[in-house]
């Protein structure tokens, strides 16, 4: 293997540090001076030019002042990155349409002022990116990162980076930390499947509509991926709007949702997370049947949608 082959591959190894802990040091630390830093050094020489040949000490003086802060910064910008130490904690299920926070640790001995965190990845943005005056002891952050589609992901590298105090120079530091986060379908507005009740059979979960109870409990607003069977149309033709119906049953058991099958899986799977993500933060009692067998009973609270959303950024394509 030739030079030019081995080169890439041991940058890659340099730059990909996994370790679930990391500490930032002389040799993961990279700094050269900023453009602001270039043009300060053009400008001290300069001066220095100008003094030499108008026989004057004053621009002499002065740019020696300046090449001594452009030298007094390099060691101070690093210092503001150097023995910083980063953790990776366990992230939460988060969904596809909007970016996933991403919990990291911070341990410093010190103040550091001006860092600024980001994912190298093809979606991020320098809007994503956080900007961080870090206080001495332990500070918990969350580094926003954009998921392409629903799964269990890896966020990829970190580059976290600093021209404090005065800009003259960047200093940066890359971290690949090996943290699996689970991305739930993009939530789209569509039709799902509401059962009343699942019956099981060895082949797997069957669905059943059963007819559950035909009296009505309470009206509430019509979702666009309610069907037509639950218009109130006694309200719409006095006028008051579109309402749908709330079954004595589903306030008891609780409904069961369903991909519909009409609709492409991947979209069916974004409109049942929409509809469990409404459901369940509005209080409802949700269940969750999928094609792959998957039966998940009616519950409501927090825990209850992680677990939903965790079946269903596991279901295979």
């Amino acid at each position: 293997m030739g030079f030019a082959e081995r080169l890439p591959k041991a940058l890659q190894r340099r730059l990909s540090r996994r370790e679930a802990v990391l500490q930032l040091g002389l040799r993961n630390l990279y700094i050269v001076p900023s453009s602001f830093g270039g043009l300060w050094l053009l400008g001290g020489g300069v001066l220095y030019l100008v003094g030499i040949n108008g026989r004057s000490n004053g621009p002499v003086l002065l740019s020696l002042l300046m090449l001594a802060l452009l030298l007094l910064n390099l060691f101070l910008t690093h210092l503001n990155l150097q023995g910083l130490e980063l953790r990776a904690l366990q992230g939460h299920t988060s969904c596809a349409d909007e970016p996933a926070a991403v919990p990291l640790l911070l341990i410093s001995s010190s103040h550091r002022a001006g860092l600024k965190l980001r994912w190298l990845t093809p979606h991020g943005s320098l809007q994503q990116q956080l900007l961080l005056h870090l206080p001495p002891g332990h500070t918990p952050i969350s580094v926003a990162w954009q998921p392409s589609q629903r799964g269990r992901q890896r966020p990829g590298r970190l580059l976290i980076h600093s021209t404090a105090p005065m800009g003259l120079f960047r200093c940066w530091g890359y971290w690949e930390p090996p943290i699996d986060l689970t991305i739930a379908p993009a939530r789209t507005p569509g039709p799902v499947q509401e059962l009343r009740r699942a019956e099981h059979t060895q082949a797997g979960a069957v669905l059943s509509g059963g007819a559950g109870s035909d009296h009505f409990d309470e009206l509430r607003p019509l979702r666009p991926e309610e069907g037509l069977q639950r218009v109130a149309w006694k309200t719409v033709a006095r006028g008051q709007g579109w309402y749908g119906k709330r079954f004595e049953a589903e306030q008891a058991a609780g409904l069961w949702l369903s991909p519909a099958s009409h609709v492409e899986p991947e979209l069916a799977y974004e409109h049942l997370c929409r509809r469990l993500w409404s459901g369940l933060t509005a209080g409802e009692s949700l269940g969750l049947l999928l094609p792959d067998g998957t039966a998940i009973a009616p519950g409501s609270g927090p825990k209850h949608l992680e677990r939903c959303l965790q079946a269903l950024a596991t279901l295979p394509r």
